[in-house]
């Protein structure tokens, strides 16, 4: 059953195989998935599923700061303790979360990935908008959540910055956003390969996949931007924090990187998987449907001469 609602679900790709379901009507501009109860359910999911997302990852972020004392003897060795940390929390989080809210919207909890889907032509731009609305959201309400939750007398105020995304000053905006391009992409490509391929062997282990994708561009990325590869994920803790007085770090040089380089890194990923792998494409869509059915006619076919016979 997971299976099928993975193959489907990661977006809800299920125009081809459940016409009840459709995320593609042209015709249906102001209409996302046939029912204003199936809108509002989608976009609520993506709401607290990316809400939940950010409190996990930049919420274990802030906790291990206040562990780590970096002056110790052993503080290397604590850091290293806390790179792993991260991506574990960020990598498990999004297979958790993938695998509770799926069958709702999709499981993107990433604008990135959503946008993987408009250049596939699954979603519209009023889609995407919506769902980037709601992601967004989540993502502030996540990182405020955080904030209340570390708020103390003894850390900074707002603590540890909340886990905002920073290129770290010895690297350069060009390192950056390349490196943030690639972690899209291993994620993106992740998500179309094993949970949207219909040749995906992955089944109900997609939404692991997929957070071990995100935990490994984590493990890459922390010393160098932090890791973004979610533009709703930044943009949370940025207003957050923003709000709480680090306006002059949320407005360092660099910035862009986190609102730009996942979206080049999607779309990247969305081409290559469709045009070289066919993922999603309409030509090979169509071809396995007719083998299908002719598979299907000629058992039917058989079966009917056994039956006379």
């Amino acid at each position: 059953m997971l299976s099928k609602i993975l193959r489907r679900g990661i977006l809800f790709h299920t125009n081809r195989t459940d016409q009840k379901i459709s995320t593609m009507s042209g015709s249906n501009k102001y209409d996302l998935f046939g029912s204003k109860r199936a809108d509002s359910r989608a976009l609520a999911a993506e709401f607290v599923a990316t809400a939940l997302f950010v409190f996990i990852g930049c919420g274990v972020a802030v906790s291990g700061q206040t562990l780590n004392d970096r002056n110790s003897a052993d503080g290397a060795a604590n850091d290293n303790g806390l790179l792993v940390a991260i991506a574990l929390a960020f990598g498990f989080a999004i297979s958790v979360l993938a695998y509770t809210i799926a069958p709702v919207s999709g499981g993107h909890i990433n604008p990135a990935v959503t946008f993987a889907f408009v250049v596939l032509g699954d979603f519209n731009l009023f889609q995407f908008g919506a769902y980037l609305a709601a992601q967004c959201a989540g993502a502030v309400l996540g990182a405020a959540i955080v904030w209340g939750t570390y708020e103390s007398t003894v850390l900074s105020d707002p603590p540890f910055g909340l886990g905002i995304n920073t290129v770290h000053p010895s690297y350069s905006q060009g390192s950056a956003f390349l490196g943030e391009m690639m972690g899209t992409i291993l994620l993106v490509w992740t998500v179309l390969m094993t949970a949207v391929s219909s040749k995906s062997i992955a089944g109900n282990l997609a939404p692991i996949a997929i957070g071990w994708s995100v935990m490994l561009a984590h493990l890459l990325l922390v010393p160098l931007t932090g890791c973004g590869i979610n533009p709703a994920r930044s943009f949370g803790p940025h207003v957050v924090a923003a709000m709480g007085g680090l306006g002059d770090e949320v407005g360092t040089d660099g910035w862009w990187v986190y609102y730009i380089a996942p979206f080049v890194g999607a779309a990247v990923a969305a081409v290559t998987c469709q045009h070289i792998f066919d993922v999603m494409k309409p030509e090979a869509d169509a071809a396995e449907t007719d083998a299908v059915q002719g598979k299907a006619g000629a058992s039917v076919a058989s079966s009917e001469r056994e039956t006379k016979a």
